[in-house]
């Protein structure tokens, strides 16, 4: 429906007063598309359309004896952050932009400082807007952006910025690397067709997603290359026995693959250029192994 814009002027509230409305079901997020008003510095509402009071709190006509504060509508982890962007407001930069998550909605806010002679804050002027759809969508292109679309793991993308990211915690000890690499995949897709390769490299990325755990990444490096992560996995035999883990799951399967590794900085710190370096070093492994058609058979 159509939103009114028109303004409802609300009592000022007494200091403290403040009074309780139940929140209401978000559903009704949906009917709406633009909250407008004005408040004063401590959150009470002066003014705001009816949108606002009638999409948000659902309630009966204003009591005139009861004004309205933005707690009324906001839950309080919310209302924190709230404040926390107002408070960065002045008088040199007296408007700013966010988005706010209530539930599965999505609300985004542009507010206005106005400020006396005193440069004190006489009351803020705001715009909230339902852009659960626009964020949604933005998810969307940014979650595909980053997956492998026939496999559906991750991409090579989306394993650089997890190198990095491990490069730079502190929390990390160290990190494993593996490369694996399909066999006789270019006689496969030449003597089978490139759906059956296809099929394969499917086969392939859920059985390695299957078998790891979940603070594990597991991505397709590209061709039939794929590559894996393994955050605080830095004993040899640990890593030996996962890779034999594995090659089994896998050879059940009638799979072939090979893997190389390398296990980055086990006793000191590790930044991006460690990682990625190994990736090379696992890479190296892969080829030297791979003419023997996997040395853990």
């Amino acid at each position: 429906m159509s939103p009114d814009k028109s303004p409802r002027h609300l009592p000022e509230q007494h200091p403290g007063q403040k009074i309780n409305l139940p929140l209401p079901p978000l559903e009704s997020f949906n009917e709406f598309n633009s909250y407008i008003g004005q408040m004063g510095p401590d959150l009470n509402l002066r003014t705001a359309n009816e949108s606002f009071i009638r999409e948000l709190s659902q309630i009966p006509p204003l009591n005139p004896e009861q004004p309205l504060h933005l707690s009324n509508f906001i839950p309080q982890e919310n209302l924190d952050k709230f404040r926390q962007v107002l408070n960065t407001l002045t008088p040199q930069k007296s408007e700013t932009s966010f988005d706010m998550q209530l539930g599965d909605t999505f609300l985004g806010w542009r507010v206005n400082a106005i400020f006396d002679p005193d440069n004190k804050i006489n009351h803020y002027t705001f715009i909230g807007r339902e852009i659960t759809e626009k964020i949604r969508e933005q998810q969307k292109l940014e979650q595909n952006a980053l997956i492998d679309p026939l496999t559906g793991l991750y991409n090579r993308r989306y394993l650089y910025e997890q190198l990095d990211n491990f490069g730079n915690s502190g929390e990390i000890k160290g990190v494993t690397i593996v490369m694996f690499d399909a066999d006789n995949f270019k006689n496969i897709n030449d003597s089978l067709g490139h759906d059956k390769g296809d099929e394969i490299l499917c086969q392939v990325a859920n059985i390695l997603k299957k078998n790891t755990h979940s603070t594990d990444i597991i991505g397709r490096w590209g061709g039939d290359e794929f590559l894996g992560i393994f955050p605080n996995l830095t004993d040899p035999d640990d890593v030996q026995k996962l890779l034999f883990h594995l090659n089994n799951s896998l050879l059940e399967n009638n799979l072939h693959v090979s893997f190389g590794f390398s296990i980055a900085n086990r006793n000191g710190s590790i930044n991006p250029l460690d990682l990625k370096l190994n990736v090379a070093l696992a890479d190296k492994s892969l080829y030297e192994i791979k003419p023997n058609k996997n040395l853990l058979k």
